[in-house]
């Protein structure tokens, strides 16, 4: 009897063994995965994730929807269903490391090695974060409405290096004009490439090139400040030389207003009768009573200063 009870513990501890052997074995297979002969280096995005959410286990299953891309590779959505370790627990959005047949996308192999360390990630994050924040310090957040986008760096990678030029707006001052290369994340390419765009600044209006650019904030409603000194609105509508204008077009500039709360607009216009006459953009906050006045066409009084560019609508 006693002989059969050894026999049994012996063959459970074999068993478990065994399984632990069976774990480790694929778990190190996993994490070892070598790139496919042949293949190419691309991207796994992670759209969804089907896994246990609680687990103890050294390896769970795990399903997942997946975009593979890379270069030379169209993107193509595949699913993923096998074993994997459990501290790799991927997430949406999430970009794995694959190698990609680049005759069949569908073949790949998930390079679970080349992964970042968590704790890493989460340790550089806060480095960052702590960054950005004594970099924002003795800065306002303002709206920048992008004129000048160009991509310079490589327009795959997580972080691409591109050229901006802007007119940032910050409350209770002049806009001013800026330009510089910044690094942004991939995902905010297409919005800051769009016409009109508008993105959150930081900014110090007394220093405008030290701009830290923002894609994680909204840009925030700005209302410009009230001047009243020689070339000013006020100072214009008062002092300047009286003449007309003719409307060629007018853009509005959304989330900015004078302190009046009035919708700021960018004006193309041509000024007085001179031929050819002299063709001026600028800024120019319009009620919206008098919309309807600044149609393309339309001939409008102004009041002009010394220079052509120093002109305001005499509106209503």
């Amino acid at each position: 009897m006693i002989l059969i009870i050894i026999l049994y513990g012996l063959s459970v501890l074999v068993t478990i063994a065994l399984a632990w052997g069976v774990i480790i074995f694929f778990s190190r297979r996993t994490a070892n995965a070598k790139p496919m002969k042949n293949g190419v280096m691309g991207t796994a995005e992670v759209i969804s994730v089907s896994m246990p959410r609680s687990t103890s286990a050294l390896m769970t299953n795990c399903r997942m929807d997946l975009v593979i891309s890379g270069p030379g590779i169209q993107a193509t959505a595949v699913k993923f269903s096998s074993i994997v370790n459990t501290k790799d627990r991927p997430s949406p959005g999430q970009k794995l490391p694959v190698s990609v047949n680049p005759a069949n996308p569908r073949q790949y192999v998930i390079l679970w090695g080349q992964l970042p360390d968590k704790k890493k990630l989460a340790h550089d994050y806060a480095e960052k974060l702590a960054s950005d924040l004594r970099d924002r310090e003795g800065k306002k957040l303002g709206r920048g409405w992008v004129l000048e986008f160009r991509v310079r760096g490589d327009a795959t990678a997580e972080e691409v290096e591109c050229d901006i030029g802007m007119q940032v707006f910050v409350d209770g001052a002049s806009p001013v004009q800026v330009r510089g290369r910044r690094s942004v994340p991939q995902a905010a390419l297409p919005k800051l490439k769009a016409a009109q765009c508008m993105v959150a600044v930081w900014i110090d209006p007394s220093s405008p090139r030290d701009f830290i650019l923002d894609v994680t904030e909204p840009p925030p409603t700005i209302h410009m400040a009230r001047t009243t000194g020689p070339g000013s609105r006020e100072w214009l509508l008062s002092n300047g030389q009286p003449t007309t204008v003719t409307i060629i077009g007018t853009a509005k500039v959304i989330g900015v207003k004078n302190y009046a709360d009035d919708d700021c607009f960018i004006v193309n216009m041509s000024v007085g009768s001179d031929s050819p006459p002299t063709q001026v953009q600028n800024l120019q906050p319009i009620a919206a009573a008098n919309l309807p006045l600044v149609k393309a066409g339309s001939t409008v009084p102004a009041r002009v200063g010394s220079l052509p560019e120093q002109i305001v609508l005499d509106l209503p």
